[in-house]
């Protein structure tokens, strides 16, 4: 098994959902909580098919919180380099939200990856990706990027500062995002 090659921090074009012929700097950002607590050995596994692929070595930075996955996503010490997301569909929204928002909100320059390892992946299904293995097949064998679209939202809510996001897939009023809070909340209890 790989050793992990510890992304360095510093403290401070389009995006692609798969992956695309990349250059060989890139930084592996993922949380170690998703898919159960499997996201380390994928991780591991990853920067192996890395190496193999690409003849260098993966920056690896797993997070410990919501800030602090923000924190990579913008970090200026990752920007001369691919940002390869790994999680589930919370990780890559709270992910590509701070880059958008540091952007001020305007088309990314820099490309992106997602690999999933979430207990549902809903966004990376509907590019016909239903596994992690199957992720790195189509990332290490993709000839051109896949453009990605997203809508960014300004929301007002009563007695509520405004608030300002990107929503990659799925975009609810009412009670859908009701629903998916309650779903969220009670994912301890598993699969349905």
């Amino acid at each position: 098994m790989a050793e992990l090659v510890d992304a360095p921090a510093s403290g401070a074009g389009g995006s692609y959902p798969v992956g695309v012929q990349v250059p060989s700097r890139a930084v592996l950002i993922f949380n170690p909580k998703s898919g159960k607590g499997k996201a380390t050995h994928l991780a591991k596994y990853f920067a192996e098919q890395w190496k193999k692929f690409q003849k260098t070595e993966l920056w690896i930075r797993p997070t410990t919180s919501v800030q602090d996955l923000k924190k990579a996503a913008t970090d200026p010490i990752y920007h001369n380099r691919i940002k390869i997301f790994m999680g589930g569909d919370g990780t890559f929204s709270i992910a590509m939200s701070a880059l958008f928002k540091q952007n001020q909100f305007k088309a990314l320059e820099n490309p992106v990856a997602f690999l999933p390892a979430g207990t549902g992946n809903s966004f990376l299904r509907d590019f016909k990706i239903h596994s992690f293995e199957d992720a790195c097949k189509k990332f290490f064998a993709a000839k051109k990027p896949i453009p990605l679209s997203a809508v960014f939202l300004k929301c007002f809510q009563q007695d509520a500062k405004p608030f300002e996001c990107v929503s990659l897939n799925i975009v609810g009023t009412g009670i859908i995002p009701k629903i998916a809070d309650f779903a969220h909340s009670h994912r301890y209890l598993g699969h349905a």
